[in-house]
């Protein structure tokens, strides 16, 4: 199986390199994922999975302390199934918290607290005239507990997540999916961001 994520977080702040009290983060995420699976039987390779997506998050977060954001994103997520010929397509909001801790010289760990709420629809093409279609709901609980910032410069920043853990809830019509999970690298993305 091949998996190719791409996710870029753009975010914006103070002139300072940690945030300051009373001051507006505005910035976004983008991600695409691929992921192709073959198996081979008797020298005949065959696809058993082959999905694309793509999710853009804009967000706004704010200073209320040195250390303490509130804020969320909204967004949209689209994902699609080539082999089951089907595609999903999503509206998500979520309010986050952020705490920021300085672990050294322009370095810092900044773990957010989530809750995350989706809709949106599944379709499913069985032929051409024929498809089957289904409400979707989502709701996520949990913490990034593993998201670091470097301060390149006084206005430039890269960061990265690499973790996890929360509950995730799923109702596609009337089949429901629960899970909770503490997960590495699952929701990992490197982002760079330019305060002002």
């Amino acid at each position: 199986m091949k998996k190719i994520i791409l996710a870029v977080a753009l975010c914006a702040a103070s002139t300072f390199t940690f945030a300051q009290q009373g001051v507006m983060e505005i910035g976004g995420s983008f991600g695409i994922t691929t992921d192709k699976e073959e198996v081979k039987d008797d020298d005949v390779t065959r696809t058993t999975e082959e999905t694309f997506g793509f999710s853009i998050m804009p967000s706004l977060m704010y200073y209320m302390t040195d250390n303490l954001a509130i804020g969320g994103h909204i967004g949209f997520n689209y994902d699609k199934d080539k082999v089951n010929d089907s595609k999903e397509t999503t509206f998500n909001i979520m309010p986050t918290i952020r705490y920021k801790k300085e672990l050294g010289a322009n370095f810092s760990w900044a773990p957010e607290f989530y809750i995350g709420l989706g809709f949106g629809n599944s379709t499913q093409d069985i032929d051409e005239d024929t498809s089957i279609d289904e409400s979707i709901f989502d709701m996520n609980v949990g913490i990034h507990f593993a998201r670091f910032e470097y301060a390149v410069s006084d206005k430039w920043v890269l960061s990265a997540n690499f973790g996890k853990f929360g509950y995730d809830y799923r109702k596609v019509e009337d089949n429901k999916n629960n899970s909770f999970a503490l997960t590495l690298f699952e929701d990992s993305y490197v982002g760079i961001a330019y305060r002002f």
